[in-house]
């Protein structure tokens, strides 16, 4: 067990996620190690096995925060949104000001497509400055410029403006005046 952890510590997952479940062989009747396993299933792109096991997890811990926002990442990583939201409302409902939670609420609505709601969840986590800034780098990330444009120009009608969102709003514009 202790060879797993500091292995995975060093980001090894490959050579983690064999030594727990060779820990897990050992002893059959033991306590699966989930926990352990469930995030670095999901870090390896499998997430069907990660979900099975945050699945089990959520049983024994609900009132997780933690927990059920990590489970959402992964069920949104693997394109089940409709799932993904569901945890992170169920999340929220334990623990309202979770802002970690909202906004992973937020990136979901967002790789969903609705890019309103993602707006409202992250306006809620962040206030409504940061969560137009946050918008607008995904949108740099998905190739929208023009969508990234306005919502930086939105980000910049709080006051006093962030120096991030002008500093992101002027690279935009001197790469777009050099194209």
């Amino acid at each position: 067990m202790q060879t797993a952890k500091t292995v995975a510590s060093k980001g090894h997952a490959v050579e983690a996620v064999k030594l727990y479940e060779h820990v897990e062989q050992l002893d059959p009747a033991g306590e699966p190690l989930d926990a352990e396993l469930a995030p670095l299933y999901a870090e390896l792109g499998n997430h069907d096995a990660a979900i099975q096991r945050y699945k089990r997890i959520v049983q024994r811990s609900p009132d997780d925060s933690d927990l059920s926002n990590n489970f959402a990442w992964t069920l949104m990583e693997s394109g089940r949104f409709d799932q993904a939201i569901a945890e992170a409302t169920r999340g929220l409902q334990n623990d309202a000001g979770n802002r970690r939670l909202q906004s992973t609420l937020a990136m979901i609505h967002y790789r969903k497509g609705d890019s309103a709601a993602a707006l409202r969840h992250f306006s809620e986590a962040l206030g409504e400055s940061a969560a137009h800034h946050n918008l607008a780098v995904l949108e740099i990330d998905a190739g929208n410029v023009d969508s990234a444009r306005a919502h930086l120009q939105q980000a910049m009608q709080s006051a006093p403006p962030d120096a991030q969102t002008e500093t992101l709003l002027a690279a935009l514009d001197t790469a777009a005046s050099q194209l």
